[in-house]
């Protein structure tokens, strides 16, 4: 996977709630074949780091889910302000079924 970028607001927004790790974690939302997966950020450590990749990021760890793939844009970490407050967003990250895969098997 190539480069994971944070912007500036995200780091400083994760830092400052005392975090120094994001789990990116895709969410699989209905479908019957092939489900729509969505990256999710999550503060802190991932329960089980053996299913996760390990990036280093501005002094965060950026733990990203073996099944992600990254699409044809930047894979950024941002903060956004949304209708209900601030939050953390995931962009450019795909599950690897999303990319027309999902009759193969992948190891990885």
């Amino acid at each position: 996977m190539r480069e994971i970028k944070i912007s500036s607001s995200a780091r400083e927004y994760i830092l400052s709630r005392g975090y120094r790790a994001v789990t990116v974690e895709l969410e699989g939302l209905g479908g019957c074949c092939c489900p729509l997966f969505l990256p999710r950020p999550v503060l802190g450590f991932p329960d089980s780091p053996e299913h996760y990749r390990i990036f280093e990021v501005g002094g965060i760890q950026v733990f990203v889910d073996k099944m992600a793939a990254p699409g044809p844009g930047e894979v950024e970490i941002a903060l956004v302000q949304g209708e209900q407050g601030v939050y953390i967003e995931v962009r450019g990250l795909y599950h690897l079924a999303e990319k027309g895969m999902c009759e193969r098997q992948f190891i990885i």
